[in-house]
């Protein structure tokens, strides 16, 4: 028996600052953004390839906006979500 491991990943490259942009925008929050110097352990870059999925004709073809929209969408003023709570690494609340 042959086994692999495949990557799940759309292939769409965005960036912590891009995605925070877009969230501030999207919710019309006055949260600002802090920009800080990397540490330690921080990722500074991240790709995965995702070639064997498309050989198998798996392909991604949402939007990350449109998800992001959702995942909003579904948040209440506590960001619980279908009631569980949202944590976001590195996330502080205001």
């Amino acid at each position: 028996m042959r086994h692999e491991s495949f990557n799940c990943a759309s292939g769409i490259s965005v960036s912590i600052g891009e995605l925070a942009d877009f969230v501030l925008a999207e919710t019309g929050s006055t949260w600002g953004i802090e920009y800080a110097p990397a540490r330690r352990g921080d990722i500074q870059h991240f790709a995965v390839d995702n070639t064997k999925l498309r050989r198998l004709g798996i392909d991604f073809d949402t939007d990350w906006r449109s998800i992001v929209r959702k995942v909003i969408a579904s948040q209440d003023s506590d960001g619980v979500a279908n009631g569980r709570a949202v944590h976001l690494a590195g996330a502080q609340s205001g």
